[in-house]
């Protein structure tokens, strides 16, 4: 065996140390997956990503969490692989890297360990002149790696061509990554800035008060706002831009004259719309002005100079809005916006101003629901007054709405209180003025007041009178008007009324006394002076009536007119005769007259009664035809001249003479058995026998004994028609069987049976006779 030499074995121990080396890199992991990635000569790799260096790394990953090389390694892989995919005919498929992508690189951000990593290979030699390490330049990577990574997100929001769907995820996906907020803010700042940066330099500043020029910034806001619309910057600016549009179109208003009505419902239009679509967007600013002051001291000094500038403008916005919403009656939008208003305000007088508008709002709410007469305006006027902080002039609608309830001392005392509150504590001269101008108005209000309630019980006491004037209780109505006069002796319709319910009770000479006061309140007016004119008409009629009948006598005369109106003609009747024997003897041809119609029309309404009444009797109908014959010819001895009377009286006679017939009758048969024959007889025209049999049948054991000979000949008549028909459709049924003929004949039989029964002499004998023949030989044939 050869023996080796000392040198030869460092060789082969250099040799297996090398090997071994070999091997080890072979097994490492990284190396393994960066091979997968086709690592060049220079150290480059050929691929980004594949998926084996995908499988490699995430089970080290599982095996070691905190692994830094495998963190990095797959934060660029899924950050380069997502970049692919979103330009891929798919670009949903990018969702999952980009999310993994933002965490991996959230950990590697916070990792101290990682940084010092990167430090000690890029800054290797690197010191300050004090020997220190310089690692300025990865400690500024460090601090801007989170907002490079959320500005690749919205760089890809807002790059042309982005379709909205994705826009909006990279939007979303930037607002959940987990980064500190700050760091999210900037880069939405930044974007937004790039975005608007074409908008002329001019639009942005303060006194620039041209609408058409103020629109280019808010489109160029607005095209931000509808993918990021929580952007504080955006909204921020669009606040600035809100509020001097609204300046812009206040300035155009004051401008315009009485007759500019096109010109305001079109400004009107441009208030309505702008509230609409921007009040979701600057109610996001009032949220985040409040968030700010609940931070206090914690908040940057740049954040509360915005907050505070915000607050200023929204406030004056808010109020401009709530006042439009206000004069076109959106009561709940007005207070909506009015709230917000004061509550966004940080100056005492913005607050204070949109307080007073507030109370404005809530107090004309409170009138319209009441004139609206909803069900809950009195409980909402209640909590309006409850709640206080009115103004002058908001106790006015307040009040008023109170009047319109009729609640006269709840009215009175808001319209006292309002006028009790002194002048604001303030310098403002136009201040000063309005608050004047508010007491005068209240104080016009409260006098109105005084006067609506005292015309409020004086209309009362006259519906009273009405009705029972139209009930014809004028005495009644007389007492009530009385008490009117004393409380409104300035009121023309107390005497206008007065002196009709006088002329009701016959009182003419009380009845002139008050048209005349008539006359003297209502000088001058149109309608008054027709009024009077058909008043004084009425009164000469009066007179002249009087003078006719007698004040006895026209009294029961009126009272007859009204029965007879109310269809009460015997009520009528019986008045007439007591005026007849009261009146004068001058009236006594006209009170003949109307008797004579009176009786006449109570004989036709007597005769329509009793005719037109299907349970009436014969013996009932002859009765009332008998009293109205009565109640005709005294109506034509009374007026012999009338030919529809006698016409009427003649025809009537004939009715009473057929009815005296059909009395007759009705003694023979009796009542029920004549309505069966009736109802029989329509039966047998309808060939339905087996009815009218049934009916017959009835009729026979209702009948009165002087009338059941003729019932019988009638049922018998019945049988042998039922008994004929069964023949015929014998005779004529060729396509019958032979049972149904012989059936047929049985049944022919059976009704001659009977009839012969009830009449055993005559023709239904012989015909049972040929009829059972007939039964024999069809017997025999078939």
């Amino acid at each position: 065996m050869a023996t080796v030499e000392p040198h030869q074995l460092r060789v082969v121990d250099g040799l297996l140390a090398a090997i071994e080396g070999e091997l080890d890199a072979a097994e490492n992991p990284h190396r393994r997956a960066l091979r997968e990635l086709g690592v060049n000569a220079l150290g480059w790799t050929e691929h980004a990503y594949s998926d084996e260096a995908f499988a490699i790394w995430a089970e080290l990953l599982d095996r070691i969490p905190d692994d830094l090389e495998t963190l990095h390694h797959l934060a660029i892989m899924h950050h380069a692989r997502a970049i692919d995919r979103e330009a891929s005919a798919d670009p949903r498929s990018a969702d999952s890297d980009w999310q993994a992508a933002l965490g991996l690189w959230q950990r590697l951000a916070t990792s101290d360990a990682f940084w010092q990593r990167i430090g000690d290979i890029a800054c290797k030699g690197m010191t300050h002149r004090d020997g220190t390490p310089r690692r300025d330049a990865i400690d500024d990577l460090r601090g801007e790696l989170p907002r490079l990574l959320l500005q690749t997100h919205f760089d890809l929001a807002f790059a042309e061509g982005t379709p909205n769907y994705r826009a909006r995820f990279h939007i979303r996906l930037a607002h959940e990554a987990p980064f500190a907020r700050p760091d999210l803010e900037a880069v939405r700042r930044r974007t937004y800035e790039r975005m608007v940066a074409l908008v002329p330099a001019d639009v942005w500043q303060s006194n620039e008060l041209d609408p058409e020029r103020i629109r280019l910034g808010t489109e160029a806001v607005e095209r931000y706002l509808e993918l990021d619309p929580g952007c504080i910057a955006a909204l921020a600016d669009a606040a600035r831009l809100g509020t001097r549009l609204v300046r812009a179109w206040l300035r155009e208003w004051e401008a315009l004259t009485d007759g500019d009505e096109a010109a305001r419902t079109r400004l009107v239009r441009h208030f309505e719309e702008a509230c609409h679509h921007w009040k979701p967007y600057f109610d996001q600013v009032v949220s985040w002005v409040e968030g700010t002051r609940a931070e206090g001291a914690g908040t940057e000094v740049e954040q509360q100079d915005l907050s505070e500038e915000m607050a200023q403008k929204l406030a004056l916005w808010y109020r401009i809005m709530g006042e439009v919403q206000l004069s076109l009656d959106h009561y709940a939008e007005a207070l909506e916006l009015l709230g917000r208003g004061s509550r966004v305000a940080s100056d005492a007088e913005d607050r204070e101003r949109c307080d007073r508008m507030g109370g404005m709002a809530r107090a004309q709410w409170a009138l319209a629901k009441t004139q609206a007469e909803e069900s809950g305006a009195r409980a909402y006027c209640d909590e309006v007054w409850a709640q206080g902080g009115l103004t002058p002039a908001a106790h006015s609608p307040l009040a008023n709405a109170y009047a319109l309830l009729g609640e006269w001392d709840l009215a009175e005392t808001v319209c006292r209180q309002g006028l009790e509150l002194g002048p604001p504590d303030t310098t403002d001269w136009d201040r000063l003025q309005e608050h004047e101008r508010e007491g005068e108005s209240l104080r016009h209000m409260r006098d109105s007041i005084e006067r609506e309630r005292r015309e409020a019980g004086v209309l009362k006491l006259l519906d009273q009178a009405r009705e029972a004037m139209h009930a014809d209780r004028h005495a009644e109505a007389l007492a009530v008007l009385d008490q009117a006069a004393e409380s409104a002796a300035d009121v023309p319709v107390v005497f206008f009324l007065r002196s009709q319910c006088r002329l009701g009770l016959n009182d003419v000479a009380g009845a002139r006394a008050d048209c005349d006061r008539f006359r003297h309140l209502a000088a001058g007016e149109p309608q008054a002076m027709a009024a009077l004119e058909r008043l004084e008409a009425d009164l000469a009629e009066q007179e002249g009536l009087l003078a006719k009948y007698g004040a006895e006598g026209l009294s029961l005369h009126q009272r007859a007119v009204a029965a007879y109106n109310d269809d009460r003609y015997a009520d009528a009747i019986g008045f007439l005769r007591q005026a007849l024997r009261t009146a004068p003897r001058q009236a006594h041809a006209d009170l003949n007259h109307e008797l004579a119609v009176s009786l006449a029309t109570a004989a036709s309404a007597g005769f329509d009664a009793a005719m037109n009444n299907s349970a009436a009797t014969v013996a009932q109908r002859l009765a009332s035809c008998t009293e109205a014959k009565a109640q005709l010819e005294e109506a034509t001895r009374l007026d012999p001249g009338n030919a529809n009377h006698r016409r009427n009286l003649t025809e009537l006679t004939k009715i009473i003479g057929h009815l005296g017939q059909e009395a007759q009758v009705v003694g023979k048969f009796g009542e029920r058995t004549l309505q069966f024959r009736r109802q029989a007889a329509e039966a047998f025209e309808g060939d339905r026998f087996d009815e009218a049999l049934s009916l017959l049948q009835l009729a026979l054991q209702a009948c009165a004994a002087a009338g059941r000979d003729e019932v019988i000949d009638e049922t018998v008549i019945v049988y042998r028609s039922a008994a004929a028909k069964a023949v015929n459709e014998c005779r004529e049924g060729f396509l019958l069987s032979a049972d149904a003929k012989r059936d047929l004949l049985d049944a022919a039989i059976a009704y001659l049976e009977h009839a012969v029964q009830l009449r055993p002499v005559g023709d239904a004998q012989q015909e049972l006779t040929f009829v059972r023949l007939m039964r024999v030989q069809a017997g025999n044939r078939f």
